[in-house]
């Protein structure tokens, strides 16, 4: 992934309403953030393989962020 797409995914990420997000299994978690990726300009471009392995190996991290909020 470039940087300007790495960006783009973190600040998506970060806009996410995480309310039930985090009850959700891994499985279950990953499509949801996969298509909140595909409508960002920056990321909807990408290898869908590309941002699924992205998404999975980020996933404890990504669980971190959102128990913040």
């Amino acid at each position: 992934m470039t940087p300007v797409a790495i960006r783009q995914f973190w600040r998506t990420i970060d806009s996410l309403d995480w309310s039930g997000l985090p009850r959700q299994d891994d499985d279950q978690l990953v499509p949801i953030l996969l298509d909140a990726c595909k409508r960002q300009p920056d990321l909807d471009q990408l290898e869908p393989s590309a941002l699924n392995s992205y998404i999975t190996n980020r996933l404890p991290l990504i669980r971190e962020i959102a128990s913040s909020f």
